[in-house]
């Protein structure tokens, strides 16, 4: 495996880490998960996509 997919590997899964935690949290609110934490959410899951393709450039780049 290439280091550039192993680091944006690493990189995707604690974002998915990161939207699991946020999910179960806002499942334990009130109301449940509403709209707005899903939209969240959403969010937080392509920002996540787009730091990981940000760290397979820059390891690209730099190797």
């Amino acid at each position: 495996m290439s280091p550039e997919l192993k680091y944006a590997l690493i990189t995707f899964g604690i974002g998915c880490l990161i939207v699991v935690l946020e999910w179960n949290m806002a499942g334990k609110k009130k109301g449940g998960v509403t709209w707005t934490d899903k939209k969240r959410i959403r969010g937080i899951f392509g920002v996540s996509v787009g730091i990981a393709a940000l760290v397979y450039f820059v390891v690209w780049a730099g190797g």
